[in-house]
Order: structure tokens, then sequence, then C-alpha cells
């Protein structure tokens, strides 16, 4: 199989070596600029099969070196010809291979001892070599980028219990200066320094919240509500995702939403715009601090004022005015050309009825609906409805309420104001309904 990757130091070609296989070919090479497979790296004549784990480039990218592991044995590789060209003996088995990046020898970590041979490029062999870190077997090696410190990932268990640790040597005094325990027990066999990080240019802001059905204020527990701005979240955008206890999740796409640092459930994310919903626990506060997450970054903090209740109604044009979001009796879209009766039952949809019971952030339900706690009325132009239920919508995300009325068989016809009062805060108005 193929095991070893590595870049020559002009990046012009990677090479890719190949382990355990009857397959005699130790090497690939693929050219980067024209993303093809050239020909492949042979052993020389009647050497055999090589076990070709890992490899190394010296600086100028002259020659690759490909460490056998079975036969402990370090093969020297021109990038020109790609061929074999010397073999130098290292030991009897071999974990890891690197170039210093100070002074341009290669280092080569024993498979079953705690050892390092060090070999100089330009003779071509062994000039070096020291022990005394606990290793039972390499497995990678790296050299920070002034090469005094060798990064040496070891199993330091046994065979039968593995146990892997990073360690890293200072390569004058050849100490272990630091050990890094705990990463797992199973082989990794690769290992790579980074640069500095990058600067993190994502710099999320918020400018406008409003309620996902009226786009203003005020606001209240269980909520929906949409967030403006810019670098919100990623592009394009993410739907709602659902979690493994059935709720939606309240981090999507590297965004989250923060009220007074309580992550709420995310129903849309994207760049300019966040859907969420405000979290049961703020419910009783005075106000909220927003904070949008997005890349690892903060926005600055908003503060919004809370209601114990905030209704709004959807309407069919998502403005917050004009005609509802309304469903007649028989299940079919209320509308100018399609009105409800007098006395018939219909459904509509809002937003904001303050805190039911129970309250869970996110929850998705199919029963056991909860209800408001606080009282719910409805009009029809002037005049009072019979509400026949009011509660969280099936099988819509909690903050979503469903209200069912039966229209008042003296309420005025044709486009009719609908309004909402929950525990005495009224919905804005404008929202209209179709009654015949």
């Amino acid at each position: 199989g193929n095991q070893g990757l590595a870049a020559d130091p002009t990046g012009k070609y990677v090479y890719v070596t190949h382990v355990f296989s009857s397959n005699p070919d130790p090497a690939y090479t693929i050219d980067t600029s024209t993303n093809t497979l050239l020909p492949t790296v042979n052993p020389m004549s009647g050497s055999g099969g090589l076990d070709a784990t890992d490899l190394a480039f010296s600086a100028d990218g002259a020659n690759a070196y490909l460490m056998d592991y079975d036969n402990g044995a370090v093969s020297v590789v021109s990038t020109t010809t790609r061929e074999i060209t010397s073999s130098i003996q290292v030991s009897s088995s071999l974990g890891a291979i690197a170039r210093n990046t100070s002074d341009g020898k290669i280092y080569v970590a024993s498979a079953t001892s705690s050892a390092i041979s060090i070999i100089d490029p330009t003779t071509k062999s062994l000039v070096d070599s020291f022990g005394g870190f606990a290793c039972y077997y390499a497995l990678a090696m790296a050299f920070n980028p002034s090469g005094t410190r060798v990064y040496i990932l070891c199993d330091v268990g046994t065979a039968n219990s593995p146990s892997v640790a990073l360690q890293v040597l200072d390569v004058q005094s050849r100490k272990v200066v630091v050990t890094i325990s705990g990463l797992g027990n199973n082989y990794v066999h690769q290992i790579a320094i980074g640069g500095p990080l990058a600067p993190n240019t994502i710099s999320p802001t918020i400018s406008v919240v409003g309620s996902a059905a009226t786009g203003s204020s005020p606001f209240a527990a269980g909520q929906l509500i949409s967030i403006y701005g810019n670098q919100l979240g990623p592009t394009p955008p993410s739907s709602a995702q659902i979690g493994p206890g059935g709720g939606v999740t309240n981090s999507n796409g590297g965004t989250q939403i923060l009220f007074d640092g309580i992550a709420a459930p995310i129903l849309y994310a994207g760049a300019t715009q966040v859907n969420t919903v405000i979290p049961c626990s703020v419910a009783g506060r005075p106000a909220t601090q927003v904070v949008a997450m997005y890349g690892g970054a903060r926005s600055p903090p908003i503060n919004l004022t809370l209601s114990p209740a905030a209704p709004g109604i959807f309407t069919v044009n998502g403005s917050g005015s004009g005609q509802g979001a309304i469903l007649n009796q028989d299940g079919s879209l209320n509308s100018p050309l399609n009105a409800a009766p007098r006395g018939s039952e219909m459904a509509f949809y809002a937003t904001g009825i303050g805190l039911t019971s129970p309250c869970v952030d996110g929850q998705v339900y199919a029963s056991n609906f909860p209800t408001p706690t606080l009282p719910i009325v409805v009009g029809v132009g002037s005049i009072g409805a019979q509400v026949r239920y009011a509660g969280q919508a099936p099988f819509l995300v909690s903050g979503a309420a469903q209200v069912n009325i039966v229209i008042p068989n003296d309420a005025p016809t044709g486009q009719v104001p609908l309004t909402l009062k929950v525990g005495g805060i009224f919905s804005p108005t404008g929202v209209t309904i179709a009654v015949k």
C-alpha cells in the first residue's frame, strides 16, 4: 500500500512511497504542473523490492532519500533520473525520516530502538547517531523551521498496549525537552510543522434584529427572530440541522448566536442573515446581550430589550402586514379569492407568544405540544373570536405557534383586520384575513 508522501523543495514533484507489496516499484512520482504520474522509482539491479515507508529530500532537491523499513537502509534516488543511485545501511529497521531545516542533514529514527542516525547528503554516508529518549516505535519525524527542535511521534507503550506521544528534542543537546502524551492508542504516521497562524480576517457584525414575523421589535423568550449583518455565516448558507435528540442544533456552518452566553438554535445561517430562536432561559430578564460567532470570531455585542411576550402573525408576503398566513377549515390557504365563511374554523401562525409550558430550545414537536403561560385573545375586526387552540405548531421548531379560532358569526366580511393579544400585548396592526 501507499504510505509516505512528500514534495520536493521546488514543489515540482510529489513522491508517494509504496510499502508491504509485491509491486517492485518503491515510489510513485507525480508531476504537479501536469498532475500526471511519471515513470516510477525502480530498485537498483539485483537489490530486490523495497518497503519504502517514508522519504525526505535533500535541501537542493537533487536527491530523495527513501527509507526502507524492513532492510534498515536508506536508498538515495536521483530526482532527475528517478533511479536509485546508492543505498546507506542504517539499522535493522527504520521508522521515520526527515531533513534538518538548518544544516540539511538527513535524520533517520529506528523503528524498534530509541536511536537516531544522521546522514550527510554531501557524502551520502552516516556521520553520527544518538539515543537517550523513550520510543518503542518511531512513527514520524519533523523539524521546526530553524532546525533547533526535532519532533518525533512515538509509540511509547508496548507491542500489546500502544500509546502514542510526541517527543520534542533539542537538536544541540539531543535531550527531550517536552513530551506530549495522550495522542491515542492508534498509530499515526504523519507529522508536519506549520507556519504562523494567519490573522483571522473574519469580523462578524450585527446591524439589525427583528421578529421573524414582523421584522421589528419587541422581543421575548421563545421568539423566532432574524439577525442581519455581515460575515455572520457561511456561503452558501446552511439550513437547520437536527441533532441526535431530535432538536435543531445550536451550531450550524460555523455559526453560533449567543444570548447572555447561551447558544440558541440555528434555523438558517448565511453570510448576511441568521434565523434563530431566543432561548427560553432569558425569560423574566429585562434585556439580553446578543453576540454572533462565526469562524471563531465574535461580533460586538448588542442589547435587546425583552418583554413578557412579543406577538407577531406571519403573513403570506413575509412583511408582517397584509394577508395572513392562514389556513381555512378545509386546509386551503385563505385569500381574497378563497375567503373563510363566518362560523368556520381557521388556523394562523405566529411567534412571540411568550414562555410556554414546557419550553425547550430547538425542540420539534409531533405530540404533547407546549401551551402558552399567558392568556391568548384573538380579534377578527373588532369582534372577539373563540380560541379553540393556542400553542406550539406541530412539526415546527419550538417558538412557532399555531392559533385555531372560530370566525365570529357577526364578523365583518372582506379583508378584515386580524389581531393577536398575548398577556395584554398586541400584535402589530396591518394583518388581514379574508372573510365571507
